[in-house]
Order: structure tokens, then C-alpha cells, then sequence
């Protein structure tokens, strides 16, 4: 009795595996003409501020073409090209997996990272079409964070030492073993004697220092709004933004920066400066910690 029980279970499991599906990359489903893709910016539901150029900010959108189920992959590495060349060309940075129903549509949240430094960070209404997958360097780079789930500006700043040439002692967190990690994969990559002390040498490219923020401001009719930001000393760094018109009411607009830091000892200071039709109305002092 417990030798047919066994046969028969077995024969259970043997048919019940024939049924799974196997699990095809996003890319290989796109050229079949399987799937359709829409890519667009996300932004979680929360009350937090979430950058737009790193972490979770980028979604696809699939649907299933075709009359059976679908087991998908994308891989970290892929690139997303926006339709603006002044925006950032973004980057998958975390394999994601997920199935879809014959027919079925789906929103898929995406980790993702910005390989232009020098561009606008992504906006709402952008448009993104499927690029190519990062190769040589970037790719060793994308799947090293991938791996260690470093989702966070330490990872960004990573990529930018390898496709902007910053410095890798710009990588900075406040986990020293995050940071140091980084640093160290990014010097083997980029073929330098790895420093743990940090030190760096004249011809380097600047340290980067970063801020993120909101401003929230009313206004009882339409009108013209800058938004602008300045180092300390009133040089510009960023048009945040530049004589949008807004109607009346309560608006809540996000904004980021960086600038070099010349001397990594004294905190650096950045000024918003906001305007209505011009006229300077309010403004709002960034002081940096020091870099250590």
C-alpha cells in the first residue's frame, strides 16, 4: 500500500512540472511580439520624497499579447532612452521578475539610475523607449549593485564615476561598509589603487555633493514661476524651474542638485530662490554637511 501510494504521488509531481512555465527575458518577448511596453517615471504613493533620477522611479508597463500566461524577466543593465535628449538616459539596476495572464496588463515598478549626470532628471509626462543593455564596465558596475541591493545614491554616484569619470572617493554613505565597497569595486574597474583613507589628487574629477528637497508655495491667481538655485557666492547651478505659468492654488514641486566641493573641510551653502512673475518672493539656505 505505501509503494503505490509513493508511484502515485510521484506521477503527480512528474505531470503537475510539465505545466511550469519557463521564465523568458522582456527582450526576447518584445522582438516575438509577445509583449507591448509602455515606460514611463513612478512615483510611490507615499508621503516621502523619492528622487527622480535613482531608486524606484521608473515603471513599465507590459501587456501579454498573446493567448497563454507569460513568466518575464529584465535584467539590470537595460537601458531607458528618453524621447528629450535634455533628460536622462535611465538604467534598469535590479532584475525584476514577474508573470502576466493571456491578455493581461501590467504596471511594473523598476529600480532604475541616471547614466547622464549632466541632464534634467526625468519628468512625469517623459516618454522612454526600450534601449540596449550596458555592456563593458557599466555592466560589471549595474550587476555588482544589483547583487548587493545597493538601490541608493552611493550606487549612483558609482555610476557616475564610470560614465561621467567622477571620482570614486564621490561615492559617499553614512555605512561606511556600503561606501568603502563601492569605492573599491569602482577603482578595480577603472584600473586605480584603491585608497581607504580616501585621499584624492589634484587632476581628479571634483568631489560631488548632492541635495533633494521640496518647496511648497500657494498663489491666489495665475502666474509665472522660477524657481532657481545658486551656490553660496550667487553663481547658478540648476533652473529648477524657468517662467512656468501656474494657476491658482497649492503646489508642491520637487527639486535636486549637486555642485563640486573645493575644499572637502568647509560645508558647502546652496540658496533656492523662488520667484512670482519675477519678483523674488522667498528663499531657502542649504548649508551641506562637511565631506569626511
Amino acid at each position: 500500500m505505501n509503494r503505490s501510494a509513493f508511484t502515485f504521488c510521484s506521477l503527480i509531481l512528474l505531470n503537475g512540472s510539465q505545466h511550469m512555465l519557463a521564465s523568458i527575458p522582456l527582450s526576447e518577448a518584445l522582438r516575438q511580439k509577445k509583449v507591448s511596453v509602455t515606460i514611463s517615471t513612478y512615483q510611490p504613493k507615499d508621503d516621502r520624497y523619492h528622487s527622480g533620477y535613482f531608486s524606484e522611479c521608473m515603471q513599465y508597463t507590459v501587456k501579454n499579447l498573446t493567448t497563454t500566461p507569460l513568466q518575464l524577466t529584465e535584467t539590470a543593465g537595460r537601458f531607458l532612452m528618453p524621447t528629450d535628449t535634455n533628460l536622462q538616459r535611465m538604467m534598469v539596476t535590479a532584475t525584476t521578475r514577474f508573470a502576466l495572464n493571456a491578455g493581461e496588463e501590467k504596471s511594473i515598478p523598476l529600480f532604475a539610475m541616471c547614466t547622464e549626470a549632466g541632464d534634467g532628471s526625468p519628468l512625469s509626462a517623459s516618454g522612454f523607449s526600450y534601449g540596449n543593455a550596458a555592456t563593458g564596465k557599466l555592466s560589471e558596475l549595474v550587476t555588482f549593485i544589483d547583487q548587493k541591493k545597493f538601490q541608493n545614491e552611493a550606487a549612483q554616484s558609482a555610476v557616475w564615476a564610470i560614465t561621467d569619470n567622477y571620482s570614486p572617493y564621490s561615492i559617499y554613505d553614512n555605512d561606511t561598509s556600503v561606501m568603502n565597497a563601492l569605492r573599491r569595486f569602482v577603482c578595480k574597474l577603472k584600473n586605480m589603487p584603491y585608497d581607504p583613507a580616501g585621499e584624492r589628487v589634484k587632476n581628479e574629477t571634483p568631489l560631488m555633493r548632492y541635495i533633494t528637497g521640496t518647496f511648497t508655495f500657494s498663489i491666489y491667481k495665475e502666474q509665472k514661476v522660477d524657481l532657481v538655485i545658486f551656490t553660496g557666492d550667487h553663481k547658478l547651478v540648476k533652473d529648477v524651474l524657468k517662467n512656468q505659468t501656474y494657476p491658482a492654488g497649492q503646489h508642491t514641486v520637487a527639486y535636486e542638485a549637486s555642485i563640486p566641493v573645493g575644499d572637502p573641510s568647509k560645508p558647502p551653502t546652496l540658496l533656492l530662490m523662488f520667484y512670482l512673475d519675477g519678483k523674488l518672493i522667498a528663499n531657502r539656505r542649504h548649508v551641506l554637511e562637511v565631506y569626511r
